[in-house]
């Protein structure tokens, strides 16, 4: 059992999968802060 799926390779996709999370979700809110400083930017000028 160990052999077919070895324990780091499953921490590492794991890893992985967790930053790709927190990446998506702070590009998100990236974006989101940028779409409303922009919003923002053409009501005040």
């Amino acid at each position: 059992m160990e052999k077919l799926i070895p324990f780091e390779a499953i921490k590492k996709s794991m890893l992985l999968m967790i930053a790709y999370r927190y990446a998506i979700s702070g590009l998100v809110l990236l974006a989101g802060l940028v779409g409303f400083n922009i919003l923002l930017w053409h009501l005040l000028a």
